[in-house]
């Protein structure tokens, strides 16, 4: 018990703390309904939530709204946050835990050089360096002084990569056994879980079975299982299905990364999707899911491609489309069954063409005078998986629905840019949080403020295991946000992304002051973050009820 509910008076009569946030509209994380309050922070805690409290420092915060820190479950931060250290594009959106390492994607467990260099290189082309073991990530990223803490997952991608190589067969019980020890030594280092993402190689080339024998591994540890789907379109149920198998078979939770469907002709099934999520959970499984409040989403031009073509490796594939009838195959493919019709692909970031950053693909063929999928196959050939594009796909009923799911948690899926970087980001990056805030809970008002802020704190760090983290009460870690509602803007848009956001106005990390006054102060609090794991495994996500 501590000193404020040992003895709340005296305490605070004669206790001067190091900082006080006062008179604000505190929103805890927990779903519980807004009250006014201050919270106290000494060191790095909380050391109370209420009032009468004296600071050396003190903020104040009428007419604000007071929250845990955001923690944005699904991001790729990991690769460049060695590269933007400052992190100040999270900061400014309130967000103070990345969760990292998702859809397979880690920049270990690895060797430099070769195809480990290529490995989430489409994220970050500057991040040359590879390590061999989450401890030796975490303790060169700790010696940077990250901006924002890290809870790393690791990455079943970079995993097989490590053993098997690019090779797409299934690996030997040898192999099998290979990769198990990598996701244990990576559990024991302190990863949070396993991921995957089943549309990147060499992740794709997974089956079922070996996907449940690495998630049974993580699960063992207390982590969970994250998963990009298999298939975002026709195929979702499916891709569902082995995702809840996976977690079934291998007694582990599961996270359904940025769920979604893709095509309008598949628009309105994830009603189904999230119809046997509830299922699942009603039968004592353990299920959640993150959603970005986007209709585009962001990946690689390459996966356009036929799946069964990528599996040759991007060498091998330059080669074969050299063959004209093989060319002419592979296009007719990208024209009718990518994941992406052509009209709704814009590019990112073109390394051989920054003329072409932020324009659609069929603005850019029709201005080179060729067919769209050709224009598609000649980047490709220039810069493989280096090409990064936005698909917008998605429908804006389905992520309204997606958001206001009970067990659903809001991941930007982004990762730590600057405003000043090169190519034409996703506005994610800079804005997902604040969007969310300002978009679904003040204008449209799809979803209560204690919800939303539970699926941006409370939950995430649930989902973790966190116990000291996302919520404000009394013990907690002092990750605290005031902010401005009725000011806050995301700033970022489609056609002007590198923008950060308006109305995020002090920012406490690790008890220290990150942003104040709308700037961030140049301190770099951050941490490398460890599960708080109990033989019993992870905490189990409650339910958080009330979407509008």
């Amino acid at each position: 018990m501590g000193l404020v509910s040992q003895n709340p008076v005296s305490y605070r009569e004669t206790l001067v703390v190091d900082l006080v946030i006062s008179g604000g509209r505190v929103v805890d994380g927990s779903g519980a309904p807004p009250r006014v309050a201050d919270v106290a922070v000494e060191g790095d805690r909380i050391v109370g939530v209420g009032g009468g409290f004296r600071g050396r420092r003190h903020i104040d915060a009428r007419g604000k709204v007071v929250t845990p820190g955001f923690i944005d479950i699904h991001t790729h931060t990991d690769f460049t946050l060695p590269v933007e250290p400052s992190a100040t594009a999270k900061l400014l959106q309130g967000v103070t835990t990345d969760v990292t390492g998702n859809c397979g994607f880690s920049p270990f467990p690895l060797a430099d050089g070769g195809a480990s260099s290529r490995h989430g290189a489409f994220v970050e082309p500057a991040l040359t360096t590879r390590w061999a073991s989450l401890k030796q990530y975490a303790e060169a990223l700790a010696d940077l002084r990250p901006g924002i803490n890290v809870a790393p997952l690791v990455g079943h991608g970079a995993v097989r990569l490590a053993v098997l190589g690019e090779e797409d067969r299934a690996p030997t019980p040898s192999e099998t056994a290979a990769m198990r020890a990598l996701v244990e030594r990576s559990m024991e280092d302190g990863a949070f879980g396993v991921s995957s993402g089943l549309v990147y190689a060499p992740s794709s080339y997974a089956d079922t079975s070996e996907l449940i024998a690495l998630a049974e591994v993580a699960g063992s540890h207390g982590g969970f299982y994250a998963t990009h789907l298999r298939d975002e379109g026709d195929g979702l149920l499916e891709a569902v299905n082995e995702a809840l198998a996976i977690g079934r078979s291998a007694r582990c939770p599961v996270q359904l990364s940025h769920h979604k469907v893709l095509g309008r002709r598949n628009w309105g099934l994830v009603g189904e999707s999230l119809r046997r999520v509830d299922e699942a959970n009603a039968g004592g499984e353990d299920v959640t899911l993150d959603v970005y409040p986007y209709t585009a989403g962001s990946t690689t031009l390459i996966t356009l491609l036929p799946p069964e073509e990528l599996s040759v490796g991007e060498p091998e594939l330059r080669r074969r489309l050299a063959d004209p009838a093989f060319r002419a195959r592979v296009a007719e493919r990208v024209r009718t069954t990518a994941q992406f019709q052509l009209d709704e692909v814009q590019l990112a970031a073109v390394p051989s063409r920054p003329d072409a950053s932020g324009r659609r693909v069929v603005d850019v063929a029709e201005q080179d005078g060729i067919d769209p999928a050709e224009l598609v196959i000649q980047l490709i050939e220039t810069d493989g998986s280096s090409v990064v594009m936005l698909g917008f796909g998605m429908d804006e009923a389905d992520v309204r629905r997606v958001i206001c799911h009970p067990r659903s948690m809001i991941g930007s899926d982004g990762w730590v840019l600057s405003t000043a970087g090169p190519g034409h980001a996703h506005p994610r990056n800079f804005g997902c949080a604040p969007r969310v805030l300002a978009n679904y809970v003040r204008d449209e008002r799809i979803v209560d403020i204690e919800t939303a802020v539970a699926k941006l704190a409370g939950l995430p760090a649930a989902r973790l295991g966190l116990t000291d983290r996302g919520t404000l009460a009394e013990g907690m870690v002092a990750d605290v946000v005031v902010l401005d509602l009725e000011r806050l803007e995301e700033g970022s848009t489609y056609a002007s992304p590198d923008a950060y956001p308006v109305g995020v106005e002090h920012v406490v990390l690790n008890g220290a002051l990150a942003v104040t006054e709308g700037e961030p102060t140049g301190g770099r609090a951050g941490r490398v973050l460890r599960p708080s794991r109990n033989a019993g495994g992870t905490t189990r996500p409650r339910t958080i009820e009330g979407g509008r």
